[in-house]
């Protein structure tokens, strides 16, 4: 049985902003709009209701382009609107981002798909 096939391009990720559009672009025929929150990613990667593959064209330069940088802007904004309980780990974080250590934003979606590996078959190319 061939799995159906998705497919994101990384010749259209510049940031974390066109990672969230070119996802909306694969994913809008399952009216799916997604905002970047990572709960709703992990989410939407299960919307098509059966199993399939995503396939992320020029990963390398989805690496690139989603590193510490991006997790660094994105921590900035959660430790604005977190939980005050959850405010020192997420400042933690980002210190730790800001020294590029720990996850990058790449590094975080890869292991979000991957979590989902009873839906989708996560794809680097």
């Amino acid at each position: 049985m061939s799995l159906s096939v998705l497919t994101i391009d990384g010749r259209n990720v510049h940031d974390f902003e066109s990672f969230i559009q070119e996802f909306n672009r694969v994913y809008s025929h399952f009216g799916v709009l997604w905002n970047g929150n990572l709960d709703a990613f992990n989410d939407y990667l299960v919307w098509p209701d059966q199993r399939y593959a995503l396939v992320w064209k020029d990963s390398d330069l989805l690496r690139a382009r989603l590193g510490h940088g991006e997790m660094v802007k994105w921590l900035e904004e959660r430790v604005q609107h977190c939980h005050p309980s959850n405010v020192p780990h997420m400042r933690e974080r980002l210190e730790a981002a800001k020294l590029r250590r720990g996850q990058t934003m790449f590094e975080k979606l890869v292991e979000i798909v991957e979590g989902k590996g009873d839906y989708v078959q996560l794809r680097l190319e």
